[in-house]
This record gives C-alpha cells, structure tokens and sequence, in this order.
C-alpha cells in the first residue's frame, strides 16, 4: 500500500498534466487513507473531486467506490441524509453488476444512515438484505456477524422475539466456526432475553455455558459480569421457589 506522501507526490504530478481520470484514482486512494485515519477535513476534498471526476467521465465503478467512501464519511460528520443519498447509488450499482461484497457492505451502509436518521423501521430491511446475501453465498462468518448486530438492533426497539431468533441463528454459527468469545458473547445477549421474559431457569443455563466460554478464555472482566447475572438470578430463583413452597 502507497503512503499518503508518495501519493500526495503522484497526485501533484497528475494535475499537472491535468489527467483527470488519475487524478480522480490517486485521490480516492490518498482520501480512503486520510478517511481511515479520521482526518474529515482532508478526506472530504479527495474523495469529493474523485466522485465528481468519475461522474463526469461516466466511470460508474470509480464513482460507486467513491460515493461509499464519501457517504462513510457524512455518516461520521453528522451527516446522515446526504451520506444516505450517496450510499443508495453505490448500492444500485453495486446490486446491478452482481458485487456481493460490496452490495453487503452498501446495504449495511445504507441502514446506518436511516438508523442514524431515526428511521430505524426503514433501516431494518437492509441490515436484513445484508444477512441475506451473505448467507445466500454460504458466507457463515459474515452471517453470523450480521446476525448479531441485526439483533441488537431488534433490542433496541423492544423487539425481543425477532432479536432472539437472531441470536439464536448466529450462535449455531459460532459454535459451527468454533469462535468461543462471539459465542459467549451470544450466550450471554439470549441470557439477557430470556432473564428479561422472567425465564430464568434457561437464562441462567445460558449464562452458565458463557461463564465457561470466558473462563477458559481468562477473559475475567467478562466472567465477573455473567458471574454477576448469575448470583442476581439465584436469589429471584430462590425467592420464587419459597413462595410455592407457600
């Protein structure tokens, strides 16, 4: 990978042959670096100019790839409807041209800029329509991923049976791909599900696998916290049981 000096050289040297077309690639590529560096204010021209570059020589992968960026970063400066506009035309294209990874990527794009818009009704779909193409490819690892995240936005909205049967899919995933800290991470959300409903014998189950999962990954800041839920669980549990034996 280029370093932002060696482009910003190449990019010098472009404009003064005044050749748009590379002008507009070294600019995406010095401003993806600046983007991943969180330097807004460096990134936005680069990526901004390579955008228009590409509108205006009708590269429409050049411009879908630039849009993402550019919407990725409205999205981080508090600009959500402009980087939603931005995220529907790189997903079309994408989506057209049959780009699974990048359509993936776009419609997750896409959701966080309505979410971020307080639009979460219309944000779901398209979390959704990621699941699905990653799993229509067979694509465990990022299924299971998604699925996670698509659950706690279920939680979010109070949505507890659709964010159960999402965690209870992207568990049989992780243990399928044998990751015991997204596992017990997992465990631990279905935990907090069912100990909510007031189930808590299968709660405390739950949490008892996770407590494992983080113990033989001396992961202790995590074990104290099931540890915790687990205690907590116990006593309601044992006031339950004295009030039948009432």
């Amino acid at each position: 990978m280029e370093s932002a000096r060696t482009l910003l050289e190449r990019l010098s040297e472009a404009r003064k042959e005044a050749d748009e077309p590379r002008i507009a690639n070294l600019a995406y590529k010095l401003g993806g670096i600046y983007l991943e560096q969180g330097k807004w204010d460096r990134a936005h021209p680069l990526l901004d100019e390579s955008y228009e570059i590409c509108l205006r020589h009708e590269n429409d992968p050049g411009a879908a790839m630039a849009a993402t960026s550019l919407a990725t970063l409205l999205l981080q400066t508090d600009r959500p409807g402009e980087a939603q506009a931005l995220a529907e035309k790189a997903r079309a294209y994408f989506k057209e041209n049959l780009e699974v990874n990048r359509t993936t990527g776009a419609s997750l794009l896409l959701g966080d800029t309505l979410w971020a818009q307080g639009r979460p009704a219309e944000a779901l779909p398209f979390y959704q329509e990621a699941v699905e193409i990653c799993e229509a490819h067979e694509d465990v690892l990022g299924s299971a991923t998604l699925l996670d995240r698509l659950a706690t936005m279920h939680r979010l909205l109070d949505q507890d049976d659709q964010a159960l049967s999402c965690f209870q899919r992207a568990l049989a995933s992780w243990h399928k791909l044998a990751v015991p800290d997204r596992e017990a991470f997992t465990l631990t959300h279905l935990g907090d599900i069912l100990a909510g409903r007031g189930d808590l014998s299968r709660a405390a189950a739950l949490y008892e696998q996770a407590l494992e999962l983080y113990r033989h990954l001396k992961n202790h800041s995590a074990g104290a916290a099931v540890e915790k839920e687990l205690a907590r669980l116990a006593k309601h549990l044992e006031h339950r049981h004295a009030e039948e034996e009432v």
